[in-house]
């Protein structure tokens, strides 16, 4: 993968406009590598999963040692397959107004907002940290940001599609206590895994 035409036009689509401009063309090619290192790693563990499972199915040769069955365990991108081009995913329906809480919502690639579910079904927000040089810093990289407003979240999640052939864009939401956000301009630390 290089800076083809095919990048060029992604990020130059018209239908972007005001996303593009809120970051350099550098930053949009860098992000799009990152991406799609992020979806190919992905790929490569779903493939590697199958292949596993396939090898399980067959009777082994005498000479090759048996290994331990692996239970099926569910995940996430179970079902996960190659979306056509600009249609956004929804997952799960989720309520437009939670008692109590404010709806924030991040854009972005399927397999990166996914990543942020630890199998033990706590959160790893590190995972959705914005690279530096941000709006807010130029220099600090434990920044995430969230928006209240769903459809740009859906047009950050549209233009990671439209970048990344083969990735899915898609929106992740959480329903945040309003008493959380009510004094705070920067939430740190562990408040975030009380969400």
């Amino acid at each position: 993968m290089g800076v083809n035409s095919n990048l060029i036009d992604a990020i130059l689509d018209n239908n972007f406009d005001k996303i593009r401009k809120s970051a350099s063309a550098s930053a949009w090619v860098i992000d799009t590598f990152r991406t799609s290192w992020e979806f190919l790693e992905g790929l490569d563990k779903r493939v590697s999963r199958k292949k596993d499972e396939m090898d399980r199915l067959v009777t082994p040769s005498p000479s090759i040692l048996p290994r331990p069955a692996i239970r099926n365990q569910p995940g996430l991108l179970d079902g996960y397959s190659e979306p056509p081009i600009l249609k956004l995913t929804t997952i799960t329906t989720m309520p437009d107004i939670v008692e109590g809480r404010v709806m924030l919502h991040k854009g972005g690639a399927m397999t990166r907002l996914v990543s942020v579910f630890n199998d033990n079904g706590s959160l790893n927000l590190a995972r959705l940290f914005s690279l530096a040089p941000t709006d807010f810093h130029r220099t600090r990289v434990d920044l995430l940001y969230f928006t209240k407003h769903l459809d740009i979240a859906e047009q950050y999640g549209n233009f990671t599609q439209r970048r990344v052939p083969g990735e899915e864009g898609a929106v992740l939401s959480f329903a945040v206590p309003t008493e959380l956000l009510d004094d705070h301009r920067e939430i740190l630390g562990r408040d975030w895994q009380q969400l």
